[in-house]
């Protein structure tokens, strides 16, 4: 029903499935998706590809960024790997040029937290592009908050804004409507989202 033509969409761990990533690239649109635990062989060759015996890999793209605000320091790191070839079962997977480890550490007064998520994607291995295409995913969820109040006063163009305000509080009706972003306010969203969230642990 979406025209995701020229889009990257992400999506959670729950739409990580080889039907949906071929129809993505089928509609002329590429993918960065979550993979966690239902995908456990996927996951684990990503976790311990440093372990395979054809010795440890180097990123071919890193990106760092760091953002301030309400007391909160929070730095973004994304380590991005061409060598599919590591990925378990990945002929499975259509087009898949690379994969990716995304660290976020949250620093809020002396309480430091670290999450750690694992992608793979149609993408070349651009780390900039892919940890655009993350936090942008990451933030389905903080522009329906910030408008919520607005929306409930008057019609805004926010679509996240307004399915929020339609499907109510549920967390997991929320994420169960597709989403686009960052389309705040009636622009053109450039990246097509599903849910949001998904934590592992990973070595460095």
């Amino acid at each position: 029903m979406l025209d995701i033509e020229g889009c990257i969409v992400t999506i959670d761990a729950m739409g990580t499935q080889t039907k949906i990533a071929r129809t993505i690239r089928d509609r002329g649109a590429h993918y960065v998706l979550c993979v966690k635990d239902n995908h456990r062989n996927l996951h684990d060759s990503i976790i311990f590809a440093n372990l395979d015996p054809r010795g440890p890999l180097t990123p071919a793209s890193t990106h760092e960024s760091t953002s301030t605000g309400h007391g909160r320091i929070e730095v973004r790191r994304c380590r991005v790997y061409d060598a599919v070839d590591r990925l378990h079962n990945a002929a499975a997977w259509n087009d898949v040029a690379s994969f990716a480890v995304v660290e976020r550490i949250r620093t809020v007064g002396d309480h430091t937290s670290t999450e750690r998520v694992c992608y793979i994607s149609s993408l070349p291995a651009d780390a900039e592009r892919i940890a655009l295409a993350v936090r942008s995913h990451w933030e389905v969820e903080s522009v329906p908050q910030a408008h919520s109040k607005e929306v409930q006063h008057e019609p805004t163009g926010c679509v996240e804004a307004a399915w929020k305000m339609r499907v109510g509080p549920s967390e997991s009706a929320f994420r169960s409507r597709l989403q686009t972003t960052p389309s705040c306010c009636g622009q053109e969203p450039s990246v097509v989202s599903v849910g949001v969230k998904a934590s592992g642990p990973y070595p460095e």
